[in-house]
């Protein structure tokens, strides 16, 4: 029985030397690991400088130090920042990970324009002015909250519709159509259609399979146009996601093949038959002689 007490004590002596010694190690990395650099993942415009000052952070401070809410909070103060997260290793160099927004789409509420990242985040207007430097759609056919906030997203009456407007844009920017784009029409949910600068429409119907959707409509796009044959004012209909249905603007006129009118013969002449001939030809007639 003391045997086992003392073996038992041996026991709580060595979990509790290592668990000091996991603490005392914790406690000297959390003391004296600082960050030695900092990089930045994920902007497009925004300069490397900018996020990290912007972050609050710098080289020297401690690596657990960093707290990810207020980084975040920090970051997104900038309306084109969305921050994604941070990380560490061993070297103490730290990466920050962004994802910078940019304008893809804009819509006009009330005579003036707004500028709409991927998600609908509202990042510019209003301006009076079509902001040709979007290369992405007029979005159409939502009914938007006419008291528009800036760095907000849009508030629009069917927030299904900006959903529906972030797939189709994410589709047809992987698909390298998004500067085809000219508008995207989002009233009905079954029947969402892009049109292209030249004024043909794009029938997508549902986000199924968009990718394979706007695929299948830049090929067609591509060998009119090497053949040389306009596309303005078509219809080109994916939305089966299989094929695509070409409707021209214009459909062919059929030419009418011309045949000789036929030149009726003319009917013979009946033959005179006097009244005498006629008469005898009744039964029963007796001529009279004088």
């Amino acid at each position: 029985m003391a045997r086992r007490k003392r073996k038992n004590k041996r026991w709580t002596v060595w979990i509790a030397a290592c668990a000091f010694l996991a603490a005392a190690i914790f406690f000297i990395a959390h003391q004296t690991a600082v960050i030695r650099s900092i990089s930045v993942v994920g902007n497009r415009h925004l300069s490397k400088e900018e996020i990290i000052e912007l972050s609050g952070v710098s080289v020297g401070d401690r690596l657990f130090s960093v707290d990810g809410e207020q980084l975040k909070v920090r970051l997104e103060s900038n309306r084109y920042i969305e921050y994604v997260g941070r990380d560490f290793d061993y070297k103490g160099n730290m990466t920050i990970r962004i994802n910078e927004r940019t304008g893809m789409a804009y819509i006009n509420i009330l005579g003036y324009y707004y500028v709409l990242d991927s998600a609908g985040k509202v990042l510019e207007g209003p301006s009076s002015d079509v902001p040709t430097y979007v290369s992405g759609p007029q979005i159409t056919g939502v009914e938007p909250n006419p008291r528009v906030i800036i760095g907000a997203p849009l508030e629009v009456r069917d927030r299904a519709q900006l959903k529906a407007m972030e797939q189709v844009i994410l589709a047809l920017e992987k698909t390298n159509m998004l500067g085809k784009a000219k508008s995207m029409d989002l009233k009905n949910s079954d029947n969402i259609f892009v049109v292209t600068p030249e004024e043909a429409k794009i029938v997508l119907g549902t986000t199924g399979d968009l990718v394979r959707k706007l695929t299948i409509a830049r090929e067609v796009i591509s060998l009119r146009e090497n053949a040389e044959e306009p596309i303005r004012a078509s219809t080109i209909d994916v939305s089966s996601g299989h094929n695509a249905h070409f409707i021209p603007d214009i459909l062919p006129t059929i030419t009418p093949v011309l045949t000789p009118t036929p030149t009726p013969s003319p009917s013979p002449t009946p033959e005179r038959i006097s009244r005498k001939e006629t008469m005898e030809k009744i039964p029963g007639f007796v001529p009279k002689f004088s």
